[in-house]
């Protein structure tokens, strides 16, 4: 004859071993959403972009932007451009793009000015900016 426990022995029985399973399963759960994605931002980086390369065309417009090798390089008017780490310094995401004059992080809504400092509250960190200088038709980044 088989041995059956009550639904109710068996939840007491589980007591606390059950309980701590339960909360370590749902909080790891809700906090891996917002893990990092594991990106170091260089301190440094030596990149030399040709604007004469198709493959760069849309940085002749004010306002455009293109990513190379996790900097963003934005055409900010006037003959001038600005650069900027990929990641994110409020929780290291890649995901800052550049729009209306300024840098900005779909994540969690991070906005920072070309000289990378939070614009509106949401990190107290700066965005790393590179030096960008032009000589002709040749950006070189720093």
């Amino acid at each position: 004859m088989e041995d059956k426990i009550k639904r109710h022995e068996f939840l007491k029985s589980l007591g606390l071993k059950g309980g701590a399973l339960l909360a370590l399963y749902c909080t790891g759960q809700s906090l891996s959403s917002c893990s990092a994605d594991n990106t170091v931002v260089p301190a440094n980086v030596d990149l030399s972009v040709d604007l004469s390369n198709a493959s760069y065309s849309s940085l002749s417009n004010s306002g455009s932007y293109v990513v190379i090798s996790n900097v963003v390089i934005a055409n900010i008017g006037n003959g001038n451009y600005v650069a900027a780490s990929i990641t994110c310094p409020h929780e290291n995401k890649n995901a800052i793009k550049y729009q209306s004059g300024s840098f900005y992080c779909p994540e969690h809504g991070a906005s920072f000015s070309t000289n990378g400092t939070c614009t509106n509250g949401v990190t107290g960190k700066t965005l790393k900016i590179y030096t960008v200088t032009k000589n002709g038709n040749v950006l070189t980044i720093k």
